[in-house]
């Protein structure tokens, strides 16, 4: 229970009517889960509009009301209504003041980016943990706290899911929250009112342009994670991507620029990579230092660095960190490879951008045998999404292999074979040849398994650790992994 005005010193607010002189219960934003003495926050969201559902909050016993508007048949009622410019602004603000404001009392670290954010997410945990310190996370593969395991929605939750979270991490004991941040979540300022002390920036690639409709929208919205560091709190940044300084002007916090040229702060050099892990080193401040991991790939060795540098700013030493990262890094879903009977690899990867699906193909095709070796690929597009990517993919599926299957990703309420025709106009009439069209997931995963040979590479993409499929709009499980394993037996094929 906390006192309505308590909870209004957080707003910019501009108009009141009504006594807020009022205790609240709990705060929804979902008027189906009002109860009597709680506060709704109307939302515009979009598919519907919060605004339309003030009534049945009221009816439903809703003790005061914040909107964007001003709603004239509820004027002189007995119940409070707060008029706010942003209403998602205010239920963030709230809903971490409602819960006492728990990140001010642990480390924040928030991750954002196109790729690489579930792992260097991941890679942090291990660094923090295999140091004795309890630590939570949030992001795509679900919510962690210390070695418990909660199954998520979103990457980056609502706010009051946030604060309730947090507020459970610090109760068992964690001092250290890392979170990926989302751009959705930035744009919708789902973690406003959140004091991060570390933000890290891993790179830009074309994704959720549905969303945000162009690659400037979608960078100013991740950007939003800098512009509101404070002055004591630290920026890492890939600084060899094209989007780096748009990402640190007006970023008043001290600033780590990680990469491979030497403009940066952080320089990678002495790159090794293996079929079975990476070796590095890093140059920072005068010093060096050297790094190994079992993950896979140029860009983990990106990943690595960067989750390397956050590590080092925050006083880990060169041996803490390898210690971490040697062996200890598992992520579902990303580069996880599964040795097939005939002596073939498959490996599973979230890639479903056209940068993910290009550095896993390349990645991949680095542990063939031989020349003679056959890459294969399987992949799709989710529907009722970025339409702009589908072909761009296409183009970089079939440049990168030798053996294509286009199948469903999650085409939701698209028609599957639409989606399919947008991805076939991004691939050139002389590799349709090497195209394989199989709407049913499982059957493409199947067939292009059984057409492996000893030392052939199958990477399955674009789902990861998701255990579902939405087909319209029905949520089915489905997990590539299982299908992978059920392989081996070859009993239910």
């Amino acid at each position: 229970m906390r006192k309505l005005t308590e909870l209004l010193l957080e707003l910019d607010i501009k108009c009141i009517l009504g006594d807020v002189n009022k205790d609240i219960a709990q705060v929804r934003y979902n008027s189906k889960d009002v109860s009597a003495g709680d506060l709704f926050i109307a939302i515009s969201g979009e598919k519907s509009d919060g605004h339309d559902y003030i009534n049945q909050a009221i009816q439903s016993g809703a003790s005061a009301i914040i909107s964007e508007k001003l709603i004239t048949s509820f004027i002189g009622s007995n119940i409070p209504i707060i008029i706010v410019e942003n209403t998602r602004k205010a239920l963030a603000r709230i809903a971490y003041s409602f819960h006492g404001n728990p990140s001010e009392k642990m480390k924040v670290i928030g991750v954002t980016g196109t790729n690489g954010k579930t792992t260097i997410t991941h890679i942090l945990k291990a660094i923090y943990d295999k140091s004795g310190v309890k630590t939570g996370l949030i992001g795509t593969n679900g919510i962690m706290i210390g070695d418990k395991k909660i199954n998520a929605t979103h990457t980056t939750p609502n706010p009051l899911e946030i604060a309730r979270l947090f507020e459970e991490m610090l109760s068992e004991g964690c001092s250290v929250a890392i979170m990926e941040v989302s751009s959705h979540a930035l744009s919708q300022y789902r973690v406003d009112g959140i004091e991060f002390d570390f933000a890290l920036f891993s790179n830009l690639s074309q994704d959720h342009l549905d969303y945000h409709t162009d690659m400037n929208a979608y960078a100013n919205s991740k950007k939003m994670l800098f512009d509101g560091l404070a002055e004591d709190k630290i920026a890492i940044i890939n600084g060899d991507s094209g989007y780096a300084e748009k990402m640190i002007n007006n970023t008043h916090s001290e600033i780590v620029k990680v990469g491979r040229e030497n403009k940066n702060n952080a320089i990678i050099n002495n790159e090794i990579l293996k079929q079975n892990g990476i070796n590095f080193s890093l140059s920072l401040e005068g010093k060096k230092y050297s790094f190994s991991s079992d993950l896979i790939g140029s860009f983990n060795v990106e990943n690595l660095a960067l989750a390397s540098v956050l590590a080092l700013k925050d006083g880990f030493s060169q041996r803490e960190i390898n210690y971490a990262i040697s062996d200890g890094v598992k992520v579902k879903g990303r580069m996880e490879k599964y040795e097939l009977p005939n002596g073939g690899l498959a490996i599973i990867d979230y890639a479903h951008t056209p940068d993910a699906l290009r550095n896993a193909l390349e990645t991949s095709k680095e542990l063939l045998e031989s020349e003679k070796n056959i890459m294969t690929v399987v992949f799709g597009c989710g529907g009722d999404r970025d339409k702009v990517k589908r072909s761009i993919m296409g183009k970089i599926a079939t440049e990168n292999a030798d053996i294509v299957f286009i199948t469903n990703d999650n085409p939701r309420t698209e028609n599957p074979n639409n989606i399919i025709k947008d991805i076939l106009t991004g691939i050139a009439e002389s590799d349709l040849r090497k195209v394989r069209v199989e709407t049913d997931r499982m059957k493409a995963i199947i067939e292009a398994l059984h057409s492996a040979n000893r030392g052939d590479i199958v990477l399955i993409a674009g789902k990861g650790h998701e255990d579902y499929q939405v087909i319209g709009e029905e949520k089915l499980h489905f997990d590539d992994s299982e299908i992978v394993g059920s392989f081996f037996s070859q009993s239910k094929y």
